[in-house]
């Protein structure tokens, strides 16, 4: 009886909202609808009934949630009871305000979550209604981004060609020399592209050019020289260089 009397709230409230929403969706609604924080109707000058419908939907659920988990702790609670008899009675009202107290305590730590997500990539999130989603890099920091990569893996190719000639007698190795690992030469971010090599140098020549990048999206191309000085160069200089020698 006392069950019965309990649940009797929760099943009123289900009933209401479920007349108010109207017909039910399938699927998983969403909490706080973007939208719905920027603009309440269709010309922005308030709710409609079409426009209200989605909404009630999802706050009939989730007060459905929060009525159902308020009677299920009230009977865990019961339940306890029966091993722990110092415990005292629950009723559903308060189960109700500790089901509510505990999803406060909840928002306040996953708000904290958020702030240090935020402090720790600056930038990174952009504000969407009462919501963030990740902000998408733009073009150009994506161009920067792949830039900096291949400015790296030309380091890494540095490093190796200068060992190989540091044990060869100052001479740099073929292009096809399996003391180098293939990986060397790929170009991050551009697939089947490598770097172009200039065979037959060697240490004493210094300056002159020994590794650079494909034509890309720009008329700067970063180069390596034969003194190890990684630099950039346009295309008609990096042409003007090899007309005298090997082309690419």
């Amino acid at each position: 009886m006392k069950y019965s009397r309990a649940l009797l709230p929760a099943a009123l409230l289900g009933l209401l909202f479920a007349a108010l929403a109207g017909e039910s969706l399938a699927g998983m609604p969403a909490v706080l609808p973007s939208g719905w924080t920027k603009e309440s109707g269709p010309d922005g000058n308030g709710p409609t009934s079409s426009t209200l419908a989605p909404y009630l939907q999802a706050i009939s659920f989730f007060v459905m949630g929060l009525l159902l988990s308020a009677w299920a702790v009230k009977g865990l609670w019961g339940v306890l009871r029966k091993d722990l008899a110092w415990l005292p009675p629950l009723g559903y009202g308060r189960a109700l305000s500790l089901v509510i107290l505990w999803g406060l305590l909840f928002v306040v730590v996953l708000t904290m979550i958020s702030g240090a997500r935020e402090l720790m990539t600056p930038g990174a999130w952009k504000k969407q209604g009462w919501t963030y989603k990740l902000e998408q890099p733009t073009p150009d920091s994506a161009r920067q981004a792949n830039l900096e990569e291949r400015r790296q893996a030309l380091q890494k190719l540095r490093l190796a060609l200068l060992q190989y000639a540091a044990t060869h007698e100052g001479k740099f190795p073929p292009l096809q020399d399996p003391a180098l690992e293939p990986d060397l030469w790929n170009m991050p971010g551009w697939p089947g592209l490598k770097f172009f090599y200039v065979a037959g140098q060697s240490g004493a020549s210094t300056g002159r050019l020994l590794v650079y990048e494909p034509e890309l999206d720009s008329e700067e191309r970063q180069v390596l020289l034969t003194s190890g000085m990684v630099g950039t160069m346009r295309t008609a200089e990096i042409r003007a260089t090899l007309a005298g020698g090997v082309r690419p």
